[in-house]
Parts: structure tokens; C-alpha cells; sequence
């Protein structure tokens, strides 16, 4: 009788450590396609969002030098990545037809403008009146006033929107889908 328990514990050690090494590779099985499918997916979807967001923090921000060149780095760095990867990824042709990208550099072309504004201000004291924010030079240059760069600002975001909404397949070049299937 022992010697018969003693089988059923042992095979059923056997079944239960069978299924932990079936449930340990699944997990991991499941965690490869995560990180594969974060690696390949559209990627930087999130970053017009980012950049409305640093739009809207930046313009009210002090109007000073150490914050024009923070706002400066941060549109530009937000664009020039997602721009970097589109073209590392699938050739200058296809990386401006994705939505991801052309979102991105457009809205990081309105804070650049809004920048170069704010550094006009700085430069010129008093050329758009009693200015304090970042982004007043800017909306008090193009006539926009506050109400006007809130609708800026909301139209910002509706362009933000569109790489969520409408995703487009990369198109990849011929020469780097040969490029991937030599690797």
C-alpha cells in the first residue's frame, strides 16, 4: 500500500511540475510576443500627444531663456525621434506618408514657431508689449490673443488624435525588406 501512494505522489509531482514548465512557457512564450509586438508595432503613437502636451505646458511657462531652450529641446527631440525611427525603420519615402510622423513634425513645427517667437521677445524687449509667458509673443504676434490659441491648442489636439484613429501600415522600401530578410 505505501509503495502505491508513493506512485501516485510521484506522478503526481510529475503532472503538477509538467504543468508549471507548460505554464512557465507560455509566460514566457507571452512576454517574447509582447516585447516583439511593442518592437514591431506602429511605435510612437503616443508622441503627438506628447508633443500637444508640451505645447500647452510650455506656452505657460515663464518667458525666459532657460525655458525657451527646455521647450526647444524637448519639441525637437519629440519630433527628431519619431522621425529617426520612421527612417531608420522604412526609408525617407515611406516615413513621411505615416501619420505618426507627419502629426509629429507638424505640431513640433507650431511649438518651433512659438519658440522662435518667444526668442524674438527675449531679444527685442517690449516688441509685443508687456509679454510674461512663452507663449504669449506667439499669440500676440499672429493675433491669435488667448481665445485664439486655445482653439490652437484644441485643433492641436484633434491633429494629435489622427495617428490614434487612422493607423497606416509602414510601407518599407524594397531594398530594406531585403536588408530584413537577409538578417
Amino acid at each position: 500500500m505505501p509503495s502505491t501512494i508513493r506512485h501516485v505522489a510521484r506522478a503526481s509531482d510529475q503532472l503538477v511540475s509538467q504543468r508549471e514548465a507548460a505554464r512557465w512557457s507560455h509566460t514566457q512564450c507571452s512576454i517574447h510576443n509582447g516585447v516583439k509586438s511593442l518592437r514591431d508595432s506602429d511605435g510612437g503613437s503616443w508622441v503627438p500627444i506628447a508633443t500637444v502636451g508640451v505645447l500647452a505646458v510650455s506656452w505657460a511657462l515663464p518667458l525666459a531663456w532657460p525655458t525657451l531652450m527646455m521647450s526647444a529641446a524637448t519639441l525637437t527631440a519629440l519630433a527628431g525621434g519619431v522621425l529617426w525611427r520612421s527612417v531608420r525603420r522604412s526609408g525617407w519615402q515611406a516615413a513621411i506618408g505615416r501619420t505618426v510622423t507627419a502629426a509629429s513634425c507638424c505640431l513640433a513645427g507650431i511649438g518651433l514657431i512659438s519658440v522662435g517667437y518667444a526668442a524674438f521677445a527675449l531679444t527685442h524687449a517690449g516688441s509685443f508689449g508687456p509679454v510674461t509667458r512663452l507663449g504669449y509673443p506667439f499669440l500676440v504676434g499672429t493675433g491669435l490673443r488667448l481665445p485664439g490659441g486655445a482653439c490652437l491648442l484644441a485643433l492641436c489636439g484633434l491633429v494629435s488624435l489622427v495617428p490614434l484613429l487612422f493607423r497606416n501600415q509602414e510601407r518599407v522600401s524594397p531594398a530594406r525588406a531585403l536588408e530584413a530578410h537577409k538578417e
